[in-house]
């Protein structure tokens, strides 16, 4: 008799995520989408700061990406007040990290998806 053959170890469906970026203990700097006012947030939780949402905004090197092509359907979290998307300090991270990515350290102002009315995460402790 033949044995049943191995079961092979299933396949991932896709590549495995980044690891996830800590928080940092003394909390992460976050900016207006429009001006120079910034603010820091201490909750890991946090998708907002004083009732108004934070949008992840990433970084190729010093290239400013709110979203992935010319196209505001493309954006990074969602476009502000229609698709928008809230996101963590991590879940921010984590979106630029799977594009390949890093969050900025500063604001991408005028670069798509209506961000310059709410706050942005930043790389910055």
């Amino acid at each position: 008799p033949q044995s049943p053959p191995s079961p092979q170890p299933p396949q991932p469906l896709s590549p495995p995520a980044p690891p996830a970026v800590p928080f940092p203990p003394q909390g992460v700097l976050i900016l207006d989408g429009n001006s120079d006012t910034e603010a820091c947030v201490h909750d890991v939780a946090a998708t907002q700061h004083d009732g108004t949402a934070i949008a992840a905004q990433c970084c190729d090197g010093s290239t400013c990406k709110r979203r992935t092509s010319s196209s505001n359907v493309d954006c990074i979290a969602g476009t502000w007040s229609s698709s928008f998307q809230y996101t963590t300090f991590q879940e921010a991270s984590a979106r630029c990290a799977a594009l390949g990515y890093t969050l900025c350290d500063k604001n991408c102002q005028g670069t798509g998806c209506s961000y310059d009315s709410i706050w942005v995460w930043t790389s910055q402790p």
